[in-house]
């Protein structure tokens, strides 16, 4: 299954934690990925929302 597929799966099915942590495995081995350094404040979630 493709990255892409993989991620609508786990959105659609958000109770299926073992496609989760694959998506989640597959996110951190593949090159070119931005990965977040740091927590996220209640600061940031309000100002995106």
């Amino acid at each position: 299954m493709q990255r892409r597929e993989l991620r609508e799966y786990v959105l659609s099915h958000q109770d299926d934690e073992d496609a989760l942590r694959i998506y989640m495995d597959r996110l951190r081995s593949e090159s070119g990925i931005i990965r977040h350094q740091g927590g996220v404040t209640t600061d940031d979630l309000l100002a995106n929302a």
